[in-house]
């Protein structure tokens, strides 16, 4: 408990504290001594030191700083004995508000002046209502630590010849030269959101290009981890100092409730993130989900140029009549927003889209069900074996229980004497491995002494999309009947076309590839969606690096440009906005897009210590090898109970079932998993309906302590064998 303040009298004792930032001394703190006793409020002491000074400044903005313990003094009412200061204790009086730059997801930079007090959460829910960007939740603040780390701080000031006493008016001697002196309330004054709604430019510099997070390798991935902020503590205690550069990046892949109306901005600051980390190969794309990205982001550009509805719903100027809550205020309402409303509210009453009421339907009367013959082979010891004689089987999957039969059931029907196996595929990690006309999927199954994988072939395409959707279904833990499969199936289908088109054998596949529409302007296609020759002219002022990265630009050389015109054929239909939206969601279902990764020590129950990757995702945690190659288990949220994080072990104990997994991170601080982790487990709490974020939540599952006095708490505690520990359980998933 906090120690109260006591009646005795106690003698009094100097204290030396450095006053900071003093008009006309930025760089030359003034020391001022004052006498003190451990009853004596910060608050006091605050107030003492301003009389001291003598000076008639604005004090408001000024705070206790205390460089040995990293932390601000920010709560009056505390003592000194509180804190454990002593005569012996330097303290600073530091101006709190300071400029940082903040490179926004599409790489523009602005300064912002922000509270270097507040925990950095605060600060991105600051950043993001000047940028009139909704649910700051899913965003964090990045730093790029090859040039921030303290260490080339002091080498830089060793090699000027300048020191500097105070550690908050540290400066780098030649900090990074990118955008700025320009402020964002100074561009949102002049030019309204149109700067950060349209980025004006098409492909940011060299120089900015390469601060971004974005590799192919897992193993170059777990390098990123440590560059993310922790959201509880403030910027001044994560060596944050004026004038420095930081990312401001989506962090979580949960964008809920996009509104075209509202959401402007934050559609295309996630769009410009996607599309950069897509150029900048940041994950195993296969050829054709490479093209239909390409695609889609050539429509985004083929549209700019056109008026869309969102730009006539905004003044000249750029400025929004929609406030930040939605609500729309007394300047007029234009008639396409209330038809668009009112057509929202149509189909929330009628329960989503016809396609979606449809597929739900199903769930009421009968469980679909998939039988078809299907090639088996199950790995074993790296190299794949057939499961016995014969290599095809007639495979059946229902709800999640996927029952292999001998392939002799064609004839005979089935029955449970020619049953070769049974999987449970709830949790299963599903992939397409297949390129060209071979349709392979591979298969990773929890059979309970680890994970198993199997490899899956078939000869029909229609019968690969719907089995490549149910397993990636199971794996979320839902089924055929849930309302989303006939999407996924449709956006399967038409990555499956660019593998086909062109491919012979296509027709006799099962699969028909519809003709691309013809877009104003545009190249004329041929019935497989490729660009006819007489349209070279056309072509050749298509740029492929705007569209794909250097790999693919490379594997498809000369016709680069014929297969991005070829991939926006099917969503040659939509609107600026809604090609943007098209692209955030395809590239969520690209395999691991949404996951951070941690080297780490991994026990799982009762086992050895063993080294591995762990990363996070949306709904699971996954551990691979220490290659990044092989996925060794998986572990799902829902079958999550609690998890406690212990500080000073820098350990993660996670209790699954009856088993108990401890996490302890190599490269980086437990902390950064653990907000992952918490994070994500906070993503899944929220409703749209609910603008407002729960902060106090939040802090709980993502930090562990919600108070100054809660940390004040477990300073006293230092010496407690529980000290450290935090235990969590896990919201309902």
């Amino acid at each position: 408990m906090i120690r109260a303040e006591g009646d005795e009298a106690e003698p009094l004792w100097p204290i030396v504290v450095e006053v900071v930032g003093l008009p006309g001394a930025e760089r030359h703190p003034r020391k001022v001594s004052v006498e003190v006793n451990g009853h004596t409020h910060v608050g006091n002491l605050c107030d003492m030191i301003s009389r001291k000074a003598d000076l008639q400044i604005d004090w408001s903005n000024y705070a206790l700083w205390w460089p040995k313990n990293n932390v601000w003094l920010l709560n009056g009412s505390f003592t000194l004995d509180n804190w454990e200061i002593s005569a012996r204790d330097i303290l600073e009086y530091a101006p709190r508000v300071h400029p940082i730059q903040v490179m926004l997801p599409d790489m523009q930079v602005y300064m912002f002046e922000v509270d270097f007090s507040k925990r950095v959460f605060e600060v991105v829910k600051d950043v993001c209502r000047k940028l009139f960007i909704r649910r700051p939740e899913e965003l964090s603040l990045y730093r790029n630590r090859v040039a921030t780390n303290e260490k080339d701080r002091k080498a830089s000031e060793d090699n000027s010849g300048i020191h500097f006493n105070s550690t908050l008016m540290s400066f780098h001697q030649n900090p990074p030269q990118f955008a700025s002196t320009v402020t964002i309330d100074d561009v949102v004054r002049q030019k309204g959101l149109v700067p950060l709604e349209k980025t004006p430019q098409s492909l940011p510099p060299s120089s900015h290009l390469a601060l971004l997070p974005c590799t192919r390798k897992v193993t170059d991935k777990v390098k990123f981890s440590s560059g993310w902020l922790t959201s509880a503590t403030s910027l001044m205690q994560q060596e944050i100092r004026s004038g420095d550069l930081l990312m401001l990046r989506f962090k979580y892949s949960t964008n809920m409730d996009l509104d075209m109306r509202k959401d402007s901005v934050r559609i295309n600051q996630l769009y410009e993130q996607t599309r950069l980390s897509i150029l900048n190969d940041d994950s195993e794309l296969t050829v054709e989900e490479a093209v239909v990205l390409a695609g889609i982001m050539y429509q985004v550009d083929t549209q700019a140029s056109i008026p869309q509805v969102s730009e006539m719903s905004s003044n000249g100027n750029g400025d929004h009549r929609g406030s930040m809550d939605g609500r729309l205020e007394d300047e007029g309402v234009n008639e396409l927003d209330i038809e668009s409303e009112l057509n929202d509210l149509q189909l929330e009453l009628e329960g989503g889209n016809n396609q979606g009421s449809a597929a739900a339907k199903p769930a009421l009367t009968r469980e679909p069900m998939l039988q078809n013959v299907v090639k088996v082979s199950r790995k074993k010891d790296s190299k794949l074996a057939t499961l016995g004689k014969n290599k095809f089987f007639v495979c059946t999957l229902q709800r999640f229980k996927l029952i292999i039969f001998d392939k002799s059931v064609e004839e005979t029907g089935p029955s449970q004497d020619k049953i070769v196996n049974q999987l449970n595929v709830k949790g299963c990690e599903v992939s397409q491995i297949g390129e060209g006309s071979k349709f392979k999927l591979k298969l990773n199954v929890d059979t309970g002494s680890g994970m198993e994988e199997f490899h899956l072939s078939v000869e029909d395409v229609n019968t690969y999309a719907k089995w490549y959707v149910a397993l990636q279904l199971a794996g979320r833990g839902h089924t055929m009947a849930d309302s989303s499969f006939e999407e996924q199936l449709r956006n399967t289908r038409e990555m499956l076309q660019y593998r086909c088109s062109g491919n012979e054998s296509s027709s006799a596949s099962g699969f028909s590839t519809p003709s691309s529409p013809k877009r104003n302007g545009g190249a004329s296609t041929s019935v497989h969606g490729t660009p006819k020759q007489a349209d070279g002219d056309f072509l050749d002022k298509v740029q492929p690096e705007f569209y794909l990265s250097p790999r693919f630009i490379k594997k498809f050389k000369k016709d680069a440009s014929a297969q991005i015109v070829k991939g926006s054929g099917q969503v040659a239909g939509m609107g600026y906005v809604e090609a943007k939206k098209q692209l955030i969601a395809r590239w969520n279902d690209v395999k691991l897009s949404d996951t951070q990764f941690f080297n780490c020590s991994i026990r799982r129950g009762m086992k050895p210590v063993e080294k591995g990757i762990i990363g996070v995702c949306r709904d699971k945690l996954i551990q691979m090898d220490t290659k990044g190659q092989d996925i060794v288990q998986t572990y799902r949220y829902s079958t999550m109970q609690t998890w406690t994080i212990n500080w000073h072990k820098n350990e993660l104990q996670i209790k699954l079932g009856d088993m108990e997994l401890s996490v302890a991170s190599i490269d980086s601080k437990i902390s950064v998993l653990h907000e992952y982790l918490g994070g994500y487990q906070f993503m899944a709490t929220r409703s749209p309906d609910k603008q407002e974020v729960n902060v106090e939540m939040f802090y709980q599952l993502t930090y562990g302590m919600k108070s100054e006095e809660e940390k004040i708490e477990e300073l006293q505690k230092r010496d407690n064998k529980y000290a450290g520990l935090i235990t969590h359980s896990v919201p309902g998933f």
